[in-house]
């Protein structure tokens, strides 16, 4: 019996850099200021230095890291 396929991560809940800042913003505030600073890490790697390089190919990617910092 194959294994079943791991569940697709959810779609971000944001779609243009408007809603990827809010997002981010919320999420510092959510985290503080040092498990906040922790984003800098998701940036890097995604191979970025700055959130206006997350692409709309990168949402996904960016909201599930974010996602699993809040839950560490």
């Amino acid at each position: 019996v194959a294994p079943a396929p791991a569940p697709a991560p959810a779609p971000a809940p944001f779609t243009d850099k408007q809603g990827l800042t809010s997002y981010t913003m919320e999420s510092y505030k959510a985290l503080g200021a040092i498990k906040g600073a922790k984003i800098q890490d998701v940036l890097g790697s995604l191979g970025i230095t700055n959130i206006n390089e997350v692409t709309p190919a990168m949402y996904g990617p960016y909201y599930a890291s974010i996602e699993a910092l809040k839950a560490s």
